[in-house]
């Protein structure tokens, strides 16, 4: 982890990455108002008399609480709860979708140089500034591997619980009325809502994020399908050698980041994930309504 960020330091020195602050304030400020927001939603429809009924499970059974304090010391064990808990899965989520953005900048602006160079050298480019550009494209994919190996794991559980989330709230939103519930747990609903959108945005936030590397990746591989024409129509390369290993570079794929390598991150990835959920959602009301 510490030589990933030291290459991604490293890389937004060297391609002035100028919106790093600005993305660490907005992460800093994101950590801090979710878990708030969460514990303002779920605690503040509750009555005393439904306080003094959630209280225990807090306490292990024990009614420890004063008469007429219930709700405050709900709040406190749930305050407590979700700024020990929610944070951390937060802090991973920003940190990851900052790394992403990071690394897409420092690749748009890789490949926008090597547009910059075609356009002077139309007709033919130098072959040392083109193997030099080659070493700075497979350094940005280091860092990128560095990501892909320390982070990859852990997003497929960040992405399984906001599915999971996004899940639970449209089941129990109900949209089409088809269950009945209790009038206690309609009190938890703005919670469940701002829990869904969350986890929605979170979602959409990590993937668009990793999918947009793998399409900064895929503008840069074109850009150096451009070069490789120009080099090999000036005839610079004629050693076996150096030709094999310039079109085992350009037969490569896009760098594309994956969730525990159970699926790679790409815009048809998104929307299967969310018809899917959408589908089993529909279905899971359909069951609850025939039991």
């Amino acid at each position: 982890m510490a030589n990933l960020l030291k290459g991604i330091y490293g890389l937004g020195i060297n391609f002035n990455d100028k919106n790093r602050k600005l993305m660490l304030t907005v992460g800093l400020l994101t950590i801090i108002a979710v878990p708030l927001l969460t514990w303002c939603s779920l605690v503040l429809p509750f009555s005393e008399n439904e306080c003094q009924k959630i209280v225990p499970f807090y306490l292990l059974g024990f009614h420890l609480s004063a008469n007429g304090q219930s709700c405050q010391v709900l709040s406190t064990f749930m305050l407590l709860q979700y700024l020990l808990v929610i944070p951390l899965r937060i802090s991973f989520t920003v940190l990851y979708v900052i790394l992403c953005r990071s690394l897409r900048y420092v690749l748009g602006l890789h490949s926008e140089t090597g547009v910059k160079m075609l356009g002077i050298e139309t007709r033919s480019l130098d072959y040392n500034r083109f193997r030099n550009y080659l070493e700075e494209y497979e350094s940005i994919i280091n860092v990128l591997k560095s990501l892909e190996k320390c982070m990859s794991f852990p997003v497929f559980l960040v992405q399984m619980s906001d599915c999971i989330s996004m899940f639970y709230g449209i089941v129990t939103i109900d949209p089409f009325k088809s269950i009945s519930t209790y009038a206690y747990v309609r009190k938890y609903l703005p919670g469940v809502v701002f829990i869904s959108l969350w986890s929605m945005l979170s979602f959409l936030c990590v993937s668009l994020a990793a999918t947009s590397v793998h399409e900064a990746s895929e503008l840069d591989k074109d850009v150096q399908e451009r070069m490789l024409k120009l080099i090999l129509a000036s005839g610079q390369k004629s050693d076996r050698e150096e030709l094999f290993l310039l079109f085992l570079n350009h037969n490569s794929p896009a760098f594309t980041l994956s969730s525990g390598g159970f699926f790679r991150f790409t815009k048809s990835m998104i929307c299967s994930a969310i018809g899917c959920i959408l589908t089993y959602s529909l279905l899971m009301l359909q069951i609850l309504k025939w039991s």
